[in-house]
C-alpha cells in the first residue's frame, strides 16, 4: 500500500513540476518577424525583425551552437536574435519549383535537415551540404 501511495505522490509531483515550467517556442511570421509563444498564457511576444532579406521564411530551428536558423524556399540563413541580421549560409537550389523547402530540424551533431520537394542537409560546423 505504501508503494502505491509513493508512486501516486511521485506522479503528482511530476505533474505539478511539469506544469510549473511552461513551454515557450519561437516562430516566424510572413513579415519576417520572430516571436515567442508561451503555451501557459497563450501570448506571443515580438523578438526581432529579420533584416537584409526580402523573402518569406518557411521554418526555423535552433542548432546545438545556440543560434537560430531559418529556411526559405531555396536558401538557409543564420539569424542574430539581438539585431535581426541574417547571414546566408547556402543556396539549396536556384529554382523554387525544384526546392520547395518548407520544413527543417537539427540534430546534436550540428546537422540541419531540410525537406520540401527534395531532402537537404547542412552541417553548421563544417559548413558543408
Amino acid at each position: 500500500m505504501n508503494f502505491l501511495k509513493s508512486i501516486s505522490l511521485s506522479c503528482l509531483f511530476l505533474f505539478v513540476n511539469l506544469s510549473a515550467h511552461a513551454q515557450v517556442f519561437y516562430y516566424v511570421d510572413d513579415m519576417a518577424d520572430i516571436y515567442t509563444y508561451d503555451l501557459s498564457t497563450c501570448e506571443s511576444t515580438f523578438v526581432v525583425h529579420i533584416q537584409g532579406t526580402p523573402t518569406s521564411y518557411r521554418d526555423i530551428t535552433f542548432a546545438p551552437d545556440g543560434n537560430l536558423y531559418v529556411v526559405s524556399l531555396t536558401k538557409l540563413y543564420k539569424i542574430d536574435l539581438v539585431t535581426g541580421a541574417s547571414t546566408l549560409l547556402t543556396t539549396l537550389c536556384a529554382n523554387t519549383n525544384l526546392c520547395g523547402t518548407n520544413a527543417m530540424t537539427s540534430d546534436t551533431e550540428g546537422n540541419i535537415y531540410m525537406a520540401g520537394k527534395r531532402l537537404y542537409s547542412y552541417n553548421i560546423y563544417t559548413q558543408t551540404t
